[in-house]
């Protein structure tokens, strides 16, 4: 497995959160009043709330989609956690991979006077490494 395919479920993770921010920030808006000046206009009609209320769906779909490649990548790191015989090694990798923690709380956890600098060089060392 290599860096990029084991950090999937962080970048994933971050993009269900832009697309979760965007839908608040969607739904928050509220609904827009058409614009009355008493004035006929030729040509278009515009639904604001129909194209809202799709828009909230397309975006609701596209995390949906989102959850589903996470759990299916988070599946891949277990697995590839499991094949390794390092245990820190697989102690770094659960906490920021799947647990999704900054550096310094990976080392916390894992403890043993280690630094967020020390893991974070620990998880690059073995990618660089081609294992």
């Amino acid at each position: 497995m290599t860096k990029n395919e084991i950090n999937q479920v962080y970048y994933l993770n971050s993009e269900i959160e832009m697309w979760e921010r965007q839908l608040k920030e969607l739904r928050e808006g509220g609904l827009q009043s058409p614009k009355l000046n008493g004035m006929p206009r030729a040509g278009t009609t515009s639904d604001s709330t129909g194209d809202k209320a799709a828009e909230e769906a397309d975006i609701e779909l596209l995390i949906e989609n989102l959850l589903v490649r996470v759990q299916l990548a988070r599946k891949r790191v277990y697995e590839y956690i499991e094949s390794l015989d390092d245990s820190l090694l697989r102690q770094i990798i659960m906490y920021r991979c799947v647990s999704l923690c900054p550096w310094e709380e990976v080392a916390m956890y894992v403890g043993g006077r280690n630094t967020a600098d020390s893991v974070r060089k620990v998880f690059d060392r073995h990618f660089e490494n081609g294992e």
